[in-house]
């Protein structure tokens, strides 16, 4: 019986260990939505909408 105790112990910390293993931005990635490197390079991040770029280029 403390041998079969021992056994479900064990398979239930593998298997409490096994589901941490996974990377939180990996699982938890919108593929849809722009990552923070695509928002650096369209300068979108850094608060630049592409209206009020052109109003600065051609002021209204």
């Amino acid at each position: 019986m403390k041998r079969m105790n021992r056994y479900k112990l064990l398979a239930m910390a593998f298997g409490l260990l096994s589901m941490t293993s996974c990377d939180f931005e990996e699982v938890n990635t919108n593929p849809f939505e722009m990552t923070e490197e695509e928002g650096l390079m369209d300068g979108y991040v850094i608060g630049g909408l592409l209206t009020s770029m052109e109003k600065t280029v051609f002021p209204t």
